[in-house]
């Protein structure tokens, strides 16, 4: 199996099991006392430098591996913040990436920015929880879901005020995106099956996207020519993760960026 393979199934396997520990109706129960802090798309539009910057957390990966940081988490986004960050990417997949949904509520707790959840959703009961945590925006990999799947969590988290981001790699991904009317498309210059990042593909799909669509560049940024290169292509945000989780003085790092 392909690294993507290998993800979903333990996605499911995990989805299954916080099924039967926490019913649906508990999760529905908790979405009214969560509430959404920000507006995603506004706050990146609105942001005093172009392109915006969303600022990652996750803890490992599996192109690079554990991230080894001294930094509490509450230090870590006080530094994301003040380096200019105008938003937050967390990356609540356990397995793969080493988060996990307590973590996840702790990071919207404390932000005073707009949260980003990346997680490989299959499932509607995902959006119940990334509500149900306050969550101001969910990731949604149009790779790994049938089109009209893809529409119906679309629909689903924007009922629940979450603004989806539709998430593409390639052509074909972005036919099934752009049908859904989508206010908000991610270009992942990972491929998710080799995790090899090509930035310059990633850009010419960028250029595809209609201007009334918010653009983010993902993957890929290490410094500012990588910025740089997503801006030119018409990126309005660009999200920056590894190379943040590798530094202990991240804020420094963002202001370069």
């Amino acid at each position: 199996m392909s690294i993507l393979d290998t993800i979903l199934a333990t996605t499911r396997e995990s989805v299954a099991r916080r099924k039967a520990q926490t019913p649906a109706s508990k999760l529905i129960g908790a979405i009214g006392t969560a509430g959404i802090k920000h507006s995603f798309s506004d706050t990146l539009r609105s942001a005093s430098r172009h392109p915006a910057l969303i600022a990652e957390i996750k803890h490992r990966s599996p192109s690079a591996g554990a991230f080894v940081s001294r930094i509490p988490l509450e230090v870590r986004i006080n530094a994301y913040e003040s380096g200019g960050a105008s938003a937050i990417s967390y990356v609540s997949e356990h397995e793969h990436f080493g988060g996990s949904l307590d973590e996840l509520r702790k990071v919207v707790q404390h932000a005073s920015v707009p949260v980003l959840q990346k997680d490989f959703v299959v499932d509607t009961y995902q959006i119940l929880e990334a509500a149900a945590h306050g969550v101001s925006a969910l990731l949604l990999i149009a790779r790994i879901l049938e089109p009209a799947v893809l529409r119906t969590f679309i629909v689903t988290a924007q009922a629940y005020g979450i603004e989806p981001v539709v998430e593409v790699y390639d052509e074909a991904d972005l036919e099934k995106a752009l049908a859904t009317s989508p206010g908000v498309i991610g270009v992942n210059a990972r491929n998710l099956d080799t995790f090899t990042v090509n930035i310059a593909a990633a850009g010419a799909l960028l250029r595809q996207i209609p201007n009334d669509i918010l653009r983010i560049g993902f993957s890929g940024v290490n410094d500012r020519s990588h910025v740089e290169q997503y801006a030119a292509a018409g990126a309005s945000a660009v999200l920056v993760g590894s190379a943040l989780m590798q530094s202990d003085d991240p804020a420094p790092l963002l202001k370069k960026l």
